[in-house]
C-alpha cells in the first residue's frame, strides 16, 4: 500500500491532477463503450478494406480513398485492433486538447468541464469504435491544433514542421482537410505582411513547401492513374450524386456522345446506382467531365435552387458530428450537443467580437481568426456538399468548434461577473 501511494504521488506530481482524473474517466468510457456500441459496419468500411487489399496485394493507389488509413488497418490487422489502435491514438490526443485549452483559457473549473465533453460526448468517442477515417480525424486535428497556435504563439522551428507533417497527414487520411494548405499559406501571408521577420518566413517556408508538394506529387500521380489532378474522386462522386438526385445532370452537354446516348437511354432506380454505374463503367475522368459541365449549366440551380435548398436546410436539423450510436449515447448527446444553424450563429458572434477585438485594440487576432476560418470552411462543405449521413463531414471541425465555445463561455461568464465587455478576459484576443 505504501508503494502505491509513492506512485500515486509521483504521478499527481509530475501531472496535472485535473488531467489525471479526465483520463481516469476517459479510460473508464472507453471501456465502456467498447461493449455498448453498437457493432456496425458503415457503408464506406469495405471501401477502406478494398483500398488496403490494392495497396497492399498490387502496390496501387485508390481513387477513393487515400492511402494512410488503409495502411492503418493493415498494421492494426483487425476490427479489435483497430479499435484498440484508434483508442489509444484518441487518449494520446486528450494530453494536446488539454494544454490547448489551458493556453486559451483561464479558467480552470471551464477547462476541466470542456475536456469532460471531450472524452465523454458521442460526437467525440462514438467514431473509435467504427472503422471509418473519423476517429483518426478527429485525434490528429486536437494534435494539429496544439501545434499550430503554440507555433503562432512562440514561433519555435519545430511547431512549424510538425503541424505541417500532420496537415500531411490529415489530408493523406481524409481529403476534406485540404483546406489546411490554405491556412498555412494564408499563415505565410501573414507573416509577410505583417511580421517582416525574414528568420521567420524563412523559417516557414521550407515545411509549407515540402507540405504543398508532397500533397501535389499524390495528386500527379493520381493523374496519371487516374487522369485527374486530385487527391480523392469522393468529392466528384458525391456531386454526381447530390445533382442526380435533385435533377441537375445535364445529360445534353456530355461530349462523349456514347456516354450521353448510353444515359439517356437507361433509368436508374436510385441516384447511386447511376453514379456507381458511371463510374465504374467510364471511369472517374468522364465522370468529373459530367459534373463540371452539369456545373456549368445548373449552378444557379445547385447553390439557390429551391427544392435543393429545402433539401440541405431539412438535413442540417440533426445533430453535428452525432456518429453511429446507440440509444444509450443518445441520451448523453442530447444534453451537450449543437446543430448547424446554432454553430454558425456561435461564429457570427465569434466573428464579431473579432472585428471589436481588432478596432479596439488595432492589433490582428490570428489564432481567431485561424479558428473562424477553419470552421467556416467546413460549414461551407457541410451546406453545400453533404446530404445523407452529412454529420461525419463535420468531424475535422469538432475540437475547433469545441474551443471555440470554450473561449466564449469564458468570455461571458467574465462579462457576467464583471458586467462590462473586456477583451483581456479572452485570452486569444491578448
Amino acid at each position: 500500500m505504501h508503494l502505491f501511494d509513492k506512485v500515486k504521488n509521483f504521478i499527481l506530481c509530475r501531472c496535472e491532477k485535473d488531467l489525471v482524473v479526465i483520463y481516469l474517466i476517459a479510460i473508464g468510457m472507453s471501456i465502456l463503450m467498447f461493449w455498448l456500441h453498437p457493432r456496425v459496419d458503415p457503408l464506406d468500411t469495405p471501401s477502406y478494406l478494398f483500398a488496403k487489399d490494392q495497396l497492399l496485394t498490387y502496390f496501387k493507389l485508390d481513387a477513393f480513398r487515400p492511402p494512410l488509413y488503409p495502411l492503418f488497418l493493415a498494421i492494426t490487422y483487425n476490427r479489435v485492433g483497430t479499435i484498440i489502435a484508434q483508442n489509444i491514438i484518441f487518449l494520446i490526443s486528450i494530453w494536446f486538447f488539454y494544454f490547448t485549452l489551458k493556453i486559451l483559457l483561464s479558467n480552470r473549473r471551464l477547462i476541466f468541464v470542456f475536456m469532460l465533453i471531450y472524452v465523454i460526448h458521442p460526437a467525440f468517442i462514438a467514431y473509435n469504435y467504427i472503422l471509418l477515417t473519423e476517429s483518426l480525424s478527429i485525434s490528429f486535428s486536437t494534435i494539429y491544433l496544439f501545434f499550430l497556435i503554440r507555433y503562432i504563439r512562440q514561433e519555435q522551428t519545430k511547431d512549424c514542421w510538425i503541424f505541417h507533417i500532420l496537415t500531411i497527414i490529415l489530408i493523406l487520411i481524409k481529403p476534406a482537410f485540404l483546406f489546411l494548405l490554405g491556412i498555412s499559406v494564408g499563415l505565410f501571408i501573414y507573416q509577410i505582411l505583417f511580421k517582416r521577420n525574414i528568420r521567420r518566413i524563412g523559417v516557414f517556408i521550407l515545411p509549407m513547401v515540402v507540405a504543398l508538394s508532397s500533397i501535389g506529387l499524390y495528386s500527379l500521380q493520381m493523374k496519371k492513374d487516374y487522369g485527374v489532378f486530385n487527391v480523392s474522386c469522393v468529392t466528384d462522386l458525391n456531386l454526381y450524386w447530390l445533382m442526380a438526385e435533385h435533377g441537375l445532370i445535364d445529360y445534353e452537354s456530355i461530349e462523349n456522345d456514347a456516354i450521353k446516348s448510353d444515359l439517356q437511354m437507361r433509368t436508374f432506380e436510385i441516384s447511386v446506382g447511376e453514379v456507381l454505374y458511371v463510374y465504374h463503367t467510364y471511369g472517374w475522368k468522364e465522370l468529373r467531365s459530367i459534373v463540371q459541365v452539369s456545373m456549368e449549366k445548373n449552378r444557379r440551380a445547385f447553390l439557390v435552387g429551391e427544392n435543393i435548398t429545402k433539401f440541405r436546410l431539412n438535413n442540417l436539423k440533426d445533430v453535428v458530428g452525432g456518429g453511429i450510436i446507440g440509444n444509450f449515447w443518445r441520451v448523453v448527446s442530447f444534453f451537450c450537443s449543437i446543430n448547424f444553424f446554432q454553430l454558425i450563429t456561435l461564429l457570427g458572434i465569434y466573428v464579431i467580437l473579432i472585428i471589436y477585438s481588432f478596432f479596439k485594440t488595432r492589433k490582428i487576432p490570428i489564432i481567431s481568426i485561424t479558428f473562424s476560418v477553419y470552421i467556416a470552411v467546413n460549414l461551407f462543405m457541410l451546406y453545400f456538399f453533404a446530404f445523407n449521413e452529412y454529420s461525419r463531414l463535420a468531424a475535422p471541425m469538432l475540437s475547433v468548434s469545441l474551443l471555440v465555445i470554450a473561449q466564449l463561455t469564458e468570455f461571458t461568464i467574465q462579462v457576467i461577473r464583471s458586467r462590462k465587455v473586456e477583451l483581456k478576459h479572452l485570452r486569444i484576443f491578448q
